[in-house]
């Protein structure tokens, strides 16, 4: 019991040592995400408790709990994904070599997941009470017993199937490097195919991401198929679009793990944002052709179609809105810091929106996406070198 504790505590104080060290680097990372996540949140709960109560007080019940229901998903997912998430230079790493007991590990473990989930559950919860709907007790009792048996049940499958070695050796085989042509073309494709097989091969939280904008495209087809408006349709494309850029973060947040290596290799910053930006450029036709198809699909099913003109700006517009988030993604990915997805996924997350809604109410939105890459990509040169 004392061991596990002191694990604990030397966890806890690696927080502390890398705020202490690093001082100034965290203050502002904290600023920013502060300036950004207050916006955030005047803006919404503006929007919420404000404009939509001001139309009808049904309405604005419906968005806060569907809205509650989201967050909670989220919390759920960002637990998960820390729980699950096994450092090869952490605390329980160094016990296990050093030679400690499985028992005291397992505890260290038990406490930090405790910990991860009290915390991320917890804000969650504060959210939906401070900002949107206040559930009973009943039914929070039984939502978080629900959110904690389905942590248990999806890290108890997610540790059965953790990659091995002979995995990650088979995902490399897959990359098929021809040695005999040289430039910038082959390296950057050397870069850009690396980067896409580790999004599709090894990444589980990138194969979550696909999973749930799979589901995001297919609320298209239904809302198609009933008729439904086209903002509806619209918001769950950009949705899937959000969901399949999110992966851009996530590379980024583990390349910049070991961007020593590359540096020393003589990958340049251009080089770095430029596979990335390939990277970007096939998960935005991804995105395109997957609406493309759902909205094609509920056209199918739809028992009044509309016009084949009319029809067919509606799909393409909202081929467009899919494609937007991951486009404009890779000019974000080093606006405060690419480590963290805490603090790029809602950065990435408001400026979609922003760009996104804009391409849903004129098509002129798209001159926002060129104009956003040129005047971003100025704003983090270089910070590949710094990462």
């Amino acid at each position: 019991m004392r061991r596990g504790l002191t694990l604990y505590g030397l966890w806890l104080l690696t927080w502390w040592h890398r705020l202490r060290h690093d001082l100034g680097r965290e203050l502002t990372v904290a600023a920013a995400s502060l300036i950004m996540f207050g916006t955030f949140l005047y803006v919404f709960n503006d929007f919420l408790n404000v404009q939509i109560a001001s139309i009808a007080m049904a309405m604005q019940a419906a968005f806060a709990h569907t809205l509650t229901i989201v967050v909670l998903i989220l919390a759920w997912s960002i637990g998960l994904y820390w729980i699950q998430k096994r450092e090869p230079r952490g605390v329980a790493s160094m016990a296990l070599y050093l030679g400690e007991s499985r028992s005291v590990i397992t505890l260290f473990r038990w406490l930090q997941s405790l910990t991860i989930i009290a915390l991320s559950h917890g804000l969650a919860w504060w959210l939906s009470a401070r900002y949107l709907a206040r559930w009973g007790f009943e039914t929070s009792l039984a939502t978080e017993l629900i959110m904690l048996a389905t942590t248990a049940i999806a890290w108890s499958v997610l540790v059965r199937l953790r990659p091995n070695a002979s995995l990650q050796n088979l995902v490399l085989s897959e990359l098929k490097f021809d040695q005999s042509m040289e430039g910038p073309a082959n390296k950057l494709g050397i870069l850009a195919d690396w980067r896409l097989a580790h999004i599709l091969h090894r990444s589980r939280l990138c194969h979550l991401l696909m999973l749930i904008a799979l589901s995001f495209a297919c609320l298209i087809t239904i809302s198609v198929a009933n008729a439904g408006p086209l903002f509806v349709a619209c918001v769950c494309a950009l949705a899937t679009g959000f969901l399949l850029a999110a992966m851009l973060n996530v590379q980024m947040a583990a390349d910049l793990r070991h961007a020593w290596l590359e540096r020393g290799l003589g990958v340049s910053h251009d080089d770095f944002m430029s596979a990335f930006q390939k990277v970007a450029t096939y998960l935005a036709i991804t995105s395109g052709i997957l609406t493309l198809i759902a909205y094609g699909l509920g056209l199918v099913l739809t028992q009044t179609p509309p016009s084949l003109l009319s029809g067919s700006l509606a799909a393409l517009r909202v081929a467009a809105v899919a494609a937007v988030p991951a486009l404009i993604t890779p000019s974000l990915l080093l606006q405060v810091d690419g480590r963290r997805l805490a603090v790029s996924l809602p950065l990435d997350f408001v400026v979609c929106l922003f760009v996104g809604t804009a391409v849903i109410a004129h098509w002129l939105g798209l001159a926002l996406v060129p104009l956003l890459i040129s005047t971003a990509r100025s704003s983090q040169a270089g910070r590949f070198y710094r990462a």
